[in-house]
């Protein structure tokens, strides 16, 4: 934007209090926190959007270690905690029976549906 980074003061808003908190820099930490955050909406978004239980249980099913390790991440941190605690979703969501999956899928939706109206519907 032509705007010179270091006259940028940016701010996370966490609409849960809602409070501004001043983003630290610390190199490319406050760009990937911005991007993940940014792709999370997008995946909320889609899938409000949709309000499809198809759609849903295969945006679902792609939370395997394997697909959300864009990094290729390697290691002890990675696999004794973060690779068993994505692949956890993946086991107890398959462990459903299909009566259950498609409860869980009707719910996610409505509940997804329901922030998002709420997060951008007018207040008066």
């Amino acid at each position: 934007m032509g705007i010179n980074h270091r006259k940028v003061h940016p701010y996370l808003l966490y609409t849960r209090y809602p409070l501004l908190y001043p983003l630290v820099r610390r190199g490319h930490w406050s760009a990937g926190l911005l991007t993940c955050a940014t792709s999370l909406w997008l995946g909320e978004h889609a899938v409000q959007l949709q309000n499809s239980s198809a759609y849903t249980f295969e945006v679902l099913s792609e939370i395997t270690p394997f697909v959300l390790n864009e990094n290729h991440l390697r290691g002890m941190f990675w696999e004794r905690y973060l690779a068993p605690s994505i692949s956890a979703f993946g086991n107890h969501f398959n462990a459903l029976s299909q009566l259950e999956q498609s409860y869980y899928l009707t719910l996610y939706n409505f509940i997804v549906k329901e922030q998002y109206i709420s997060k951008s519907a007018r207040w008066k």
